[in-house]
């Protein structure tokens, strides 16, 4: 039996896991996966105006370190049995740091759009498209296969730092995610992984180059000397330094797995390791992602393949801004606080699909994807006098499943191929009529696995296990990662769901000039 200890960072908190894998190469149908002791800690969000949303780096791996020593202190375990250790974040969560790899200011979170203004700029200039100058669009989707088209994109922040704070821009020496931090704080290296590097929109991600793009980032006024190191994703970074090994409760030396971000590492944690495989997940925010070996851009729905954690293939990879968030927000309007999801559960199994005709569209952050737009809203639509807060909660779970489907069906149009296994994760996937739902709006068989709300953490201790050899690589994570539960679709709601997605998708285009002008 082999032990890792993993951290998942999410907006509102950290989980700690300490895992178990017991791995045969004879007996590969016999391996196990079990997650033995887990630890939550919280941090706040600080929201300001104009698009700030910000968080304090030290505040979380404060938070880290707290979960980690009291799974130590918990289990009693001997922390030299702990065979490796690894992070992983928000994949667009933005730090920037000095010479001595201290925070200048607060981190950037997923949701900050202050950026907003710069992209506005941009967006005014000759010559642009999708809001992006032509040669940078052009450049940008031949290297990067990435182009920086929402406010929240790295490349937005990096500029916002140099107008706004020219006093801590001086001080700069390089642009961390979240991950790196952590992994800086842990072993005093300063590295990005590929999947990191890949969400900067500045790196070229074609095969044979993985190295930051000097021209492209020059169209940006940007250097390349502000980001680290890139390594793979099961690279041994280091051992925990000393200081780090006493804030967290272990010893100094242990492993540290560079890691990958949670789009990347959830993925791999619900066992969505083979082309064909899609993964969608509902946490605070939501995403379709599908492994394929091809490296494709989708301009027309803000889409494209992603890099990953694994070396052969990426991830064509769609985002929903608010996938949990626009289900939470939803029960406490409907309801209030103290109303458990029981009732929710019972009350929406009560109605019938399609909810009588009433649409919501969870976009309480804007959109990223199948289109980008930040100066849009959600929406309940068709309400009426009669209408009930049972039929509300059931609107408020299709529309997060439509949402899906949008994203879903736009992938298996782009890479041209059927899905060959769904799998759903996150707090959205312990419900089980909300996997009936999704099942049904998809038309398509949806399974759960085994830790449905922890597959960040077992992504983690899966690439652990690959980086120190315990996995013979991620053909083999199949065998510890398996589903647990399986939703077939009911044929006889196929009509009626067909029939909302299409009105659904004419919502955006129908009210697009209205919604831009109330959110100016």
């Amino acid at each position: 039996m082999s032990l890792y200890l993993s951290f998942d960072v999410g907006t509102s908190g950290v989980k700690a896991c300490l895992c178990s894998i017991e791995y045969d190469k004879s007996h590969p149908e016999s391996s196990d996966l079990k997650i033995l002791a887990a630890e939550n800690a919280r941090y706040p969000l600080y929201i300001g105006e104009n698009g700030v949303m910000e968080q304090d780096a030290e505040e979380i791996f404060s938070a880290i370190a707290r979960t980690s020593g009291k799974l130590i202190a918990g289990t009693g375990i001997n922390p030299r049995d702990i065979r490796a250790v690894c992070f992983c974040g928000c994949l667009i969560g933005s730090v920037p740091v000095d010479l001595d790899g201290k925070p200048l200011c607060k981190a950037f979170s997923f949701l900050d759009s202050r950026g907003k203004i710069l992209l506005d700029e941009e967006a005014a200039g000759p010559f642009t498209f999708k809001g992006i100058r032509i040669h940078k669009l052009l450049r940008g989707l031949r290297t990067a296969l990435l182009v920086p088209a929402s406010s929240k994109d790295f490349v937005w922040r990096i500029k916002w730092l140099e107008r706004y704070a020219p006093e801590l821009q001086k001080k700069l020496y390089k642009w961390l995610n979240y991950k790196e931090y952590f992994i800086f704080r842990a072993t005093g290296r300063f590295i990005m992984t590929e999947d990191t590097a890949f969400s900067t929109g500045l790196f070229d991600s074609r095969p044979g180059r993985k190295h930051f793009d000097r021209k492209l980032c020059g169209m940006y006024g940007i250097s390349p000397d502000v980001f680290p190191e890139v390594v793979p994703s099961t690279d041994i970074v280091g051992g925990l330094t000393e200081n780090a090994a006493a804030e967290m409760g272990l010893c100094p030396d242990i492993p540290v797995v560079a890691g990958g971000n949670d789009t990347s590492v959830v993925p791999v944690g619900a066992g969505t390791i083979q082309p064909g495989d899609v993964n969608i997940y509902t946490g605070t925010c939501g995403w379709v992602s599908t492994v394929t070996r091809k490296r494709k851009v989708s301009t027309s729905c803000y889409m494209a393949t992603i890099t990953g954690v694994q070396s052969d293939s990426r991830n064509m990879y769609g985002q929903m801004e608010t996938a949990g968030k626009a289900l939470s927000w939803a029960r406490r309007l409907i309801y209030d606080e103290n109303t458990g999801h029981d009732r929710i559960e019972e009350e929406a199994a009560s109605v019938p699909a399609g909810s009588k005709g009433i649409l919501f569209t969870p976009w309480l952050a804007g959109s990223r994807a199948p289109f980008s737009d930040d100066r849009i809203g959600a929406m309940f639509v068709n309400l009426h006098a009669d209408t009930t807060k049972a039929e509300l909660a059931r609107s408020t779970l299709e529309g997060v499943c439509f949402q899906f489907r949008w994203l879903y069906e736009c992938q298996m149009k782009s890479l041209k191929i059927r899905s060959r296994t769904i799998r759903l994760c996150g707090g959205a996937a312990e419900s089980p009529v909300f996997c009936q739902i999704l099942a049904d709006v998809l038309g398509q068989k949806v399974e759960v696995p085994a830790f449905p709300q922890d597959s960040g953490v077992v992504g983690l201790s899966c690439l652990s296990a690959v980086a120190d050899g315990q996995l013979g690589g991620f053909s083999d994570i199949c065998y510890v990662v398996k589903a647990e539960k399986v939703y077939s679709p009911n044929p006889e709601n196929r009509p009626v769901y067909d029939s909302l997605f299409t009105a659904y998708k004419e919502i955006y285009r129908s009210n697009k000039r209205i919604l831009n002008m109330l959110n100016r």
